[in-house]
């Protein structure tokens, strides 16, 4: 069951604009592929109030471009705001 929650309420984004989007409506899971940088990861808690969750072990090798610079790569990331 809580494995359907989180499915239910996880977000694939792949943008800046899709990231803004989602959580601009609401509450839930953005897994993102993020560089890692800690400006953007501050900038996006003081825009959004949200923070990186984890680095799923399971998509640790699974690297992309970077959601908010594409020019950048990263690991798949969690991000969530706090309830």
């Amino acid at each position: 069951r809580a494995l359907r929650h989180r499915k239910g309420k996880t977000a694939h984004i792949r943008t800046m604009a899709e990231f803004r989007e989602f959580f601009s409506g609401g509450n839930g899971f953005a897994e993102t592929y993020f560089c890692g940088d800690g400006a953007i990861e501050r900038q996006m808690k003081e825009e959004f109030s949200v923070t990186t969750r984890c680095i799923p072990l399971a998509s640790k090798d699974d690297i992309g471009p970077c959601f908010c610079d594409p020019s950048r790569s990263g690991p798949v990331t969690i991000w969530a705001r706090s309830y």
